[in-house]
């Protein structure tokens, strides 16, 4: 997170505290249940990217919802929470190296 240095993630990890280490909720309030599932699937999504990567030299690309800040108000209910959206596409970024 200081390494990011910027961004929504970040900025919602500072309002938060800034903690060095706790809990998903400690480190990020109320939002901290939907970043953790953003990493796991993140986590999930690169391991699957590097295993195509053996197979085949290709690039590997994921699906994003593309949409404005805030029009989805709820995850889980409004768009799947800890998918690829605006909202949580830092922790996309980072967590996705294989991704292309």
């Amino acid at each position: 997170m200081k390494k990011a240095g910027k961004g929504q993630i970040y900025d919602i990890w500072q309002g938060a505290g800034g903690k060095n280490s706790g809990t998903w909720a400690e480190m990020f309030g109320w939002e901290g249940g939907e970043f953790m599932t953003a990493w796991s699937l993140a986590g999930y999504i690169d391991s699957v990217a590097a295993a195509g990567k053996d197979v085949y030299d290709i690039p590997m690309f994921i699906n994003a919802w593309q949409s404005g800040q805030g029009w989805w108000p709820i995850p889980g209910e409004s768009y799947p929470s800890g998918g690829a959206v605006i909202k949580v596409l830092d922790i996309y970024k980072w967590f996705t190296p294989h991704v292309d």
